[in-house]
């Protein structure tokens, strides 16, 4: 089994971290930061934990190991679009706002 999914899982969440980053920082109008650091804090323990699941993987791959990466895979994909598509409204909403 292949340590992959879970760098490419990493990947997807600095992705996020980053786009989003960048929305807010070009808005006009101020965000919440609270709302801000809990996003934040949120991406960057799934990332931690998608890099960790990583390292561990390469050092003594399982089964249930290699089910949770792909599992935690998924769960990326489907926060990376979601988080895409909330940074597109975001900067949609600040230029027609």
């Amino acid at each position: 089994m292949s340590s992959d999914w879970s760098l490419v899982s990493s990947i997807l969440y600095g992705q996020a971290i980053s786009s989003m980053a960048a929305v807010l920082a070009s808005r006009k109008k101020s965000a919440v930061v609270g709302a801000v650091k809990y996003y934040i804090a949120r991406r960057v323990a799934l990332l931690v934990l998608s890099l960790w699941v990583f390292f561990y993987m390469l050092e003594s791959p399982s089964i249930y190991l290699g089910a949770f990466q792909i599992l935690l895979l998924l769960y990326s994909l489907l926060r990376f679009f979601q988080d895409r598509e909330a940074a597109f409204r975001l900067g949609e909403d600040d230029e027609h706002g």
